[in-house]
């Protein structure tokens, strides 16, 4: 069944586009370099039942999209002694926004919800009642967005001690900031005479309301100690054809 409010017809439209480039170049025979590029976006629309049944009851939809950016050099030492590390930075963006659209017939919806005394939802013949004589529809659309960034700078070092014993040490400074908004609109309800149940989700004329950039970072070390125990084998001889053990 196609709803054109909601964004056409019941099931999932999903696309995914993501491309990553990897280069990695030797400096000498200790240090490499390697550099990871990626951009990767998603467009996707689901419109569901949510009611299942054959009322024009709780008809949703899912509308999101994404666009993302990833950028990350790090810096590679190994010479084949008992230390060995690395050092880099990341980035990170992503701009984003999800809408829940929402579509009910207003005198079906009455019906189905009990407000109607001795007006059941469907009838035993599959019919729908509605507590008016003509379709009554109210549309809404509720949603949010968000802007991210994130930037990070690190290092890390291994040092061999033992050939069984490992020690590795590393930081890693990391900064976010983050946005969110928010948006609802939706036609005047002939049941409640102003925003369907009440306003619940509000409504902002369909303009998105943001909020505050907010900045969040943060020092995050490590430290780790690895033992490999060596593993013991003992043999056992092989027994001739025939032979039983002792």
């Amino acid at each position: 069944m196609r709803n054109d409010y909601l964004g056409g017809d019941l099931g999932i439209d999903r696309k995914v586009h993501s491309t990553t480039l990897n280069i990695a170049y030797d400096l000498s025979d200790a240090w490499t370099v390697n550099s990871i590029s990626n951009a990767r976006s998603f467009d996707s629309l689901e419109v569901f039942d949510a009611d299942g049944t054959a009322a024009f009851w709780l008809e949703f939809a899912e509308d999101a999209e994404s666009d993302q950016w990833s950028q990350e050099i790090r810096a590679n030492f190994n010479d084949g002694s008992a230390v060995s590390g690395f050092f880099g930075a990341s980035y990170f963006w992503e701009d984003g926004s999800q809408a829940v659209p929402f579509a009910t017939d207003e005198g079906v919806f009455a019906a189905c919800l009990g407000l109607a005394p001795g007006v059941p939802c469907i009838n035993a013949d599959g019919s729908v009642n509605s507590i008016f004589p003509v379709p009554v529809i109210f549309n809404e659309r509720f949603g949010n967005t968000g802007k991210n960034t994130s930037w990070s700078v690190y290092a890390d070092a291994t040092w061999q001690v033992t050939p069984q014993l490992t020690a590795t040490a590393g930081i890693r400074y990391l900064e976010d900031e983050c946005q969110g908004g928010a948006f609802a609109t939706g036609n005047t309800s002939a049941l409640f005479g102003g925003p369907f149940l009440g306003g619940l989700f509000g409504n902002t004329g369909g303009q998105v309301v943001k909020s505050d950039t907010e900045t969040f970072d943060a020092w995050l070390p490590r430290l780790s100690l690895s033992y490999f125990s060596p593993m013991t084998y003992t043999s056992r001889p092989t027994l001739a054809k025939g032979a039983s053990p002792r």
